[in-house]
């Protein structure tokens, strides 16, 4: 009997040793998930606003097309990443929210119209601000679980977000959105996130020395970062938003590129 009850609880302790690595796993894949998916947002967002500024053009509209996709496919997948974790609540508050951003994204009546919508581009703007929060809610849990983000991915996170209000501030004073866009009133103007952008820049610096991969890729996030940075400080004078999202793609690849794979030039 004694061998019995020691067998069972020899059983039960390796399965709990098994156990932790599994959840420390599945954690891991939600956290990448959401981070993901927050990248997205701010692409979609992006490309929203640039398909106004290009009168919709066939390639952005199409980039739109495929990135809408991507972003759907990530908060859908949520509930198998999350299950059994406790999280039903964020998760289904972020879905329905993530929901109805999609379908903001893609009815830009550019795309069918010619015109652009701005009782829908101020719409978009307010359902990415309660996306935001509903981020910020499930990371919020996931953190007092242990998981926090990597620095690196946040820092391309904050680079999609500044395009993404670089484009937006465009688009409005080309199409008289502003006036229409009280959403802004809820994130830090374009020069507040860009001096966040290089005071971070800054601490990745050193906290990445040493690390040869990175440091190289860091050092290509520069460059790119000073060729645009005026502008993005300077964000209501003369705007060049296909120039800052070609550079800020670039960041951002470099920021989420694998450690040892060096992105495209």
């Amino acid at each position: 009997m004694r061998l019995a009850i020691r067998r069972c609880a020899w059983a039960l302790g390796l399965f709990g040793l098994l156990q932790a690595p599994v959840e420390a796993v599945e954690n891991a894949s939600l956290l990448a998930s959401v981070n993901a998916q927050r990248l997205q947002t701010y692409q979609l967002q992006t490309l929203f606003h640039l398909l106004s500024l290009e009168e919709g053009a066939a390639n952005v509209a199409a980039q739109l097309q495929a990135a809408a996709q991507q972003f759907a496919e990530q908060f859908e997948q949520l509930d198998e990443l999350s299950a059994g974790q406790g999280l039903d609540s964020e998760v289904t508050a972020l879905q329905v929210e993530a929901r109805r951003f999609q379908q903001l994204a893609l009815s830009n009546e550019v795309l069918s119209q010619g015109f652009v919508d701005l009782h829908t581009q101020s719409e978009l703007s307010a359902s990415g601000a309660a996306l935001s929060q509903a981020y910020g809610n499930l990371l919020s849990k996931l953190q007092a679980q242990g998981q926090l983000s990597d620095a690196l991915q946040e820092q391309a996170i904050l680079m999609q977000q500044i395009t993404a209000g670089y484009v937006r501030e465009t688009s409005s004073l080309d199409g008289g959105g502003a006036i229409y866009d009280n959403a802004r009133d809820l994130e830090l103007p374009v020069d507040k996130l860009a001096l966040q952008f290089r005071q971070q820049l800054s601490a990745l610096d050193q906290q990445y020395a040493g690390q040869t991969a990175v440091e190289q890729r860091l050092q290509k996030v520069a460059s790119n970062w000073k060729y645009i940075e005026k502008s993005l400080l300077n964000y209501k004078e003369k705007a060049v938003p296909l120039v800052v999202v070609r550079c800020s793609d670039k960041i951002v690849a470099n920021l989420t590129a694998p450690a040892l794979i060096e992105p495209r030039e």
